[in-house]
């Protein structure tokens, strides 16, 4: 009987427990959802030795200096400014060491296999939210300030080219540009995997396309101010020319607050660096396009001072 009686007790503190959980789990799980909700994207590069030809862990280091690069490029835009060397060596030591943790996904741009070393390209999703947190944690005081999102979508209508040793997809050439450029002013910007899990692919799809209607469509369902689309291709005459065309358009007064063609140029003689060196010199030019209308439309009603940062590249 005693025996029964503890059983029971100890079966209703487990079904206390249960229903203490079921009240509290929902702020739980929003907490959680809501440091993982801020999403942005980076463009970067990372290298690394091959040591005894073994190339897959080649390229797996450099995957991981990549990876390590996006942090700390995503640490720089947050805190606006240079870390002192104190805090960038805590930083490397408890934020940079577990760059995995950030990472939200990723899309392999351009991987490259040479003499000793191996180099990848690759646009990287950041749980920003998750990483705003742990800086805080540590004392700093990264830029919670929830800037007005812009949302970045460029087809380019390029065939991807594959090469053995010189691995290239020129899908997101134009976008990744954009989007990290942006993303060095400061500017809350996202390309098309930030806002994977925010929209539906069919209005990404129909957005690209750059109907007015489905810009501002989309801008509601990702509570973005402004949503810039666009399309990039190569002229057919030559593979060192490009042109890129820009619609920009504002969510809340439905309005085009631009729409502008660029043309870039490349010198080299290599088919494929002709097409990549043109398309990113057409970005460059749009990229300073996006944001003279950014500080015109919203730098300046917030009275802020927007200016480039430089991010150095360490871990090479």
């Amino acid at each position: 009987m005693k025996l029964n009686r503890i059983i029971n007790m100890g079966n209703m503190r487990n079904l206390l427990t249960a229903i203490i959980f079921l009240i509290l789990s929902p702020s739980i799980l929003l907490a959680g959802t809501e440091n993982k909700l801020l999403i942005r994207e980076y463009s970067v590069e990372g290298v690394a030795i091959v040591e005894e030809g073994d190339t897959n862990k080649g390229r797996g280091d450099a995957m991981e200096d990549a990876f390590k690069n996006a942090v700390r490029l995503s640490t720089n835009v947050m805190l606006k400014r240079e870390p002192s060397a104190n805090e960038r060596r805590e930083i490397e030591e408890q934020i940079v060491t577990g760059s995995k943790r950030y990472v939200e996904g990723y899309r392999m741009a351009h991987e490259t296999f040479g003499k000793g070393y191996y180099s990848v390209t690759m646009a990287i999703s950041l749980y920003q939210g998750l990483l705003n947190k742990d800086l805080s944690d540590m004392g700093l005081k990264p830029d919670s300030s929830a800037s007005p999102l812009v949302v970045v979508l460029i087809e380019e209508k390029i065939l991807p080219t594959y090469n053995r040793d010189n691995f290239m997809s020129l899908f997101s050439v134009s976008e990744e540009g954009i989007v990290t450029d942006l993303a060095k002013e400061t500017w809350n910007v996202m390309g098309r995997r930030g806002i994977a899990n925010l929209a539906s692919q069919r209005k990404i799809d129909n957005a690209i396309d750059g109907d007015v209607r489905s810009l501002v469509s989309l801008g509601e369902d990702v509570a973005a101010a402004i949503v810039v689309s666009g399309s990039a291709s190569i002229d057919p005459s030559t593979n060192g020319r490009s042109r890129l065309s820009l619609l920009v358009v504002s969510v809340s007064s439905r309005k085009v607050l631009g729409e502008s063609v660029f043309t870039g140029y490349s010198n080299s003689k290599d088919p494929l660096l002709a097409k990549t060196g043109a398309l990113k010199d057409a970005s460059a030019k749009g990229e300073r396009y996006i944001s003279e209308i950014l500080n015109r439309e919203i730098g300046l009603s917030t009275g802020e001072s927007r200016q480039p940062i430089a991010v150095p590249i360490q871990g090479r």
